[in-house]
């Protein structure tokens, strides 16, 4: 039965997912950097615009200082995206991230953070002979697919406590008609209720649902490229395990072992 069949949180994921959800991570991260150059951030930290401080008693770093985030931040992007030393770029990544958001809060620096830390907890790898072999159960996986889940649910009773889905929001910010903005955001809470449950039933069609929805979102919202990637790198964790058959007998490719 349908119902009966777990929701994926325990870790167990396709090499490819792994693979891509990496990359994804890595192509957020200089996603991130890039947006913070050309907002003019370097001009904050220089003292060119205001000393603006985001938490009381946290000073904000020197221009110097952000610049050497910048750096460190993509060469862990670079790590990720070439799939070398990932153990070592999850958990430098999320020592960047965490000192980024003692200097900037934003939603997305808070999820970026959040899936640095349980990725970093136990890195998932990727066998030697990838994409033929498995890759290693982690549960840090099943927390990222979770988060995933606490996201869309808690962003879709956001936006109806909020007074999102009367629209007006969206006419202000794509500048399109009242009825127009009204169906896109009946819509937008409509597929973010039901993204999980697709993604859990029928993975491979919420997967392409998750990417399109995202891909939207940053085209429309510019601002929001660091969060979209980083939601398609958490959606691409559902793509399901492939199965290879022992005797009669099928198991998942991630319970194989190397000899």
């Amino acid at each position: 039965m349908i119902l009966a069949r777990p929701f994926p949180t325990n870790g167990r994921s396709d090499p490819r997912a792994v693979s891509a959800c990496l990359k994804l991570l890595g192509l957020a991260l200089l996603v991130r950097v890039v947006s913070d150059i050309s907002g003019g951030l370097l001009l904050v930290h220089s003292g060119d615009y205001f000393p603006w401080r985001h938490l009381p008693g946290v000073p904000l770093y020197s221009a110097t200082w952000l610049q050497l985030e910048w750096t460190l931040s993509v060469a862990c992007a670079l790590m990720l995206l070439s799939g070398r030393w990932t153990a070592l770029a999850l958990r430098m990544g999320m020592v960047l991230a965490l000192v980024s958001l003692s200097q900037r809060f934003a939603n997305h620096r808070v999820l970026l953070f959040l899936l640095f830390l349980f990725l970093s907890l136990d890195p998932p790898t990727l066998k030697s002979y990838w994409p033929t072999g498995p890759a290693r159960v982690s549960p840090a996986l099943g927390l990222v697919r979770a988060q995933l889940v606490i996201v869309y649910w808690f962003s879709a009773a956001n936006k109806c406590a909020h007074g999102f889905l009367d629209g007006q929001s969206l006419v202000h910010l794509l500048g399109t008609s009242r009825d127009v903005a009204l169906c896109l955001a009946i819509a937008a809470v409509a597929v973010e209720l039901a993204l999980p449950l697709l993604l859990w039933l029928c993975p491979r069609l919420g997967i392409v649902i998750a990417l399109g929805l995202h891909t939207s979102f940053a085209v429309a919202l510019p601002g929001l490229w660091t969060f979209s990637v980083l939601m398609m790198s958490m959606a691409v964790l559902f793509y399901p395990p492939r199965t290879h058959s022992v005797g009669a007998k099928s198991i998942d490719s991630d319970d194989l072992e190397p000899d």
